[in-house]
């Protein structure tokens, strides 16, 4: 070998070195990285109304010729809060909505967690009446009408 001439740098001992302390690394990140507890997602309001649109028999509902309408409120969603929903026959045809009704023929109250239920297929409104999941005040006929719809 001539002086000019360098000899060639070996680089392996560096490489394992550096994937040997990137190898600590992390373990030690992986140790110290705890799992994220995921918390249950609440569903809306308005997914609770397309839930409950799909439970609807419309051809039921045809049948109705009067106006009948339900102020449900939900409660115990996520940070302890309400929310409202309304079903309402109007001459057969049915409205769902993510809103309070104030001028109502019946108002319902209901948890969150047997509302999903009933939204799932899991309660029905009769045994959820039984047991005294859901509660209700107001015309008892118009409570036969909107739960004849389901």
């Amino acid at each position: 070998m001539t002086k000019s001439e360098k000899p060639a740098k070996t680089t392996a001992p560096k490489t394992a070195a550096k994937k040997a302390v990137s190898k600590k690394a992390t373990a030690k990140t992986a140790v110290t990285r705890k799992k994220a507890v995921k918390k249950p997602k609440f569903a809306t309001a308005d997914e609770m109304c397309l839930k409950l649109r799909k439970l609807i028999n419309s051809e039921k509902a045809a049948v109705i010729k009067t106006n009948v309408a339900v102020d449900i409120e939900v409660w115990g969603l996520e940070n302890d809060s309400n929310c409202h929903l309304y079903i309402e026959i109007k001459d057969g045809a049915v409205n769902v909505q993510p809103y309070e009704y104030n001028d109502c023929s019946l108002e319902a109250y209901i948890s969150y967690d047997n509302m999903m239920k009933l939204l799932d297929g899991k309660l029905t409104i009769k045994d959820a009446i039984a047991d005294g999941s859901l509660n209700a005040n107001g015309n008892i006929p118009a409570a036969v009408m909107v739960a004849s719809i389901f």
